[in-house]
């Protein structure tokens, strides 16, 4: 029976998957997700496939790898990232993994991939954020981050659907106007590092890599333009290796990275020593550093949000709540600080109505990008329950227990809200209908 780890951290966050013999550490970050999403949005619209529909996630797993699970669900390990810290290596490995997607190469076996899509569907359709019960967990959720994936479900694909694979990359690229350069050098490297007929990366196991693949991509390159040039933006180079910073600092040992860092005084150095400093207990004088990157960059509404975590975590809530919102008033895309956001008002322990709705008005924006996420409706009904209305947050819970394929609560709080809700609410009453026969549906077999 696959269990999974709940854990929270706040605005960066590691989720612990874990089962009878497998492990997998998934990071949500607002800042590294909307830096994916940017990178990749032009390569999926020239794929045809639908954006909404694409989730990129980052695995806490230092080995160099990237693959799909659950039909569009793409996931990148954190060695891929700060091992080739260049936009266009992780542009053309997307670009991959997005061929790989829309011609439909997801199956290597009917048992293989039904314990993939066992935890893919665990993660992702009963929604890949937990709430956890405190923030005291957040030190143990980082050292549990640490660890490697125990057994990796990665899909293996033959050397024709590779090949196939670049033919379509290399035609996504084309038509956004980027070069392949990115995913010739991680493939020269890899079969580079492939011992006689050992191979001795994830990478390399997962995506089998031959010298006819690296042949067809060089004698590509005059279809591109600037094709001898990395075509990288100053821009798109710098939001890269600030995420680089930003997993470093989580992710690395602390003391090293505050050693390595001393005395550093560019952005990226402070933005990592900060988080260091922090995650080493050091509070003031991570908060010292941040605020002199806020006092030159006063409109970064990551800065922002990032000192709002370090605010919530060190227990000041009430000023938490200021730079959370501070951040989303800037960047109010940021559906993961949305949920935390509300979260800190329901934390501030206030049964001011007013604030109690802009919670609840924040957590139904989030719904827009995070429909399946089980902490919001834990969080809404909190909220609910905090303005009286027993009906929502019966209807909230009912919804937490399906996305759990829990069918007796599910149907047990929606009888609820059904008994509560006003007749005339008929957007209510149907929602817990359709709930009812949704739960009648599902498979409780173990």
């Amino acid at each position: 029976m696959l269990m999974i780890k709940k854990i929270l951290i706040i605005t960066f966050f590691v989720i612990s998957l874990t089962g009878k013999s497998h492990s997998l550490f998934v990071i949500r970050d607002g800042e590294i997700e909307e830096f994916l999403q940017e990178l990749t949005l032009p390569i999926i619209q020239k794929s045809g496939l639908e954006s909404k529909n694409i989730k990129i996630y980052i695995v806490n797993d230092p080995a160099v790898n990237a693959f799909v699970s659950n039909g569009q669900n793409i996931f990148i390990n954190t060695g891929l990232v700060t091992k080739y810290t260049d936009p266009n290596v992780l542009r053309g490995v997307l670009a991959h993994e997005i061929a790989h997607i829309a011609s439909g190469h997801l199956a290597r076996g009917s048992e293989e991939i039904k314990k993939a899509q066992n935890i893919m569907m665990l993660t992702y359709l009963a929604g890949i954020i937990s709430a956890a019960t405190s923030s005291s967990d957040t030190g143990y959720a980082m050292l549990m981050g640490g660890n490697q994936v125990a057994e990796r479900l990665f899909l293996k694909y033959n050397r024709s659907q590779e090949e196939a694979a670049d033919i379509l990359a290399l035609e996504y690229l084309r038509k956004t106007n980027n070069n392949p350069l990115g995913l010739l050098k991680i493939l020269e490297f890899f079969k580079s590092q492939t011992v006689g007929q050992e191979i001795v990366d994830e990478y390399a196991l997962t995506h089998p890599i031959s010298q006819q693949r690296i042949n067809f991509i060089k004698a590509n390159l005059d279809h591109f333009p600037d094709s001898n040039h990395d075509n990288i933006s100053i821009a798109q180079n710098f939001k890269t290796q600030r995420i680089v910073a930003k997993l470093k600092g989580f992710l690395d040992d602390v003391d090293m990275t505050i050693n390595e860092t001393e005395g550093e005084h560019n952005f990226l150095n402070l933005y990592r020593r900060s988080i260091a400093l922090f995650q080493s207990g050091q509070t003031q004088r991570s908060l010292q550093i941040l605020n002199e990157l806020l006092a030159k960059n006063p409109k970064d509404a990551y800065l922002l949000e990032l000192k709002g975590q370090f605010l919530y975590e060190s227990g000041d809530i009430k000023n938490a709540i200021i730079f959370y919102k501070k951040s989303l008033d800037i960047n109010g895309n940021n559906f993961l600080a949305r949920i935390i956001f509300a979260k800190s008002i329901l934390d501030l322990d206030s049964n001011n109505p007013d604030l109690i709705q802009i919670a609840i008005d924040n957590l139904k924006m989030a719904l827009l990008k995070e429909k399946d996420n089980l902490q919001i409706y834990q969080i809404l009904s909190e909220s609910y329950k905090k303005i009286n209305d027993e009906a929502m947050a019966n209807l909230s819970l009912a919804e937490y227990y399906l996305l759990e394929n829990d069918s007796k609560n599910a149907t047990e709080y929606s009888q609820k809200a059904k008994k509560l809700f006003n007749k005339n609410n008929k957007r209510g009453l149907l929602r817990v209908n359709d709930i009812i026969e949704i739960s009648k549906n599902i498979d409780t077999t173990p």
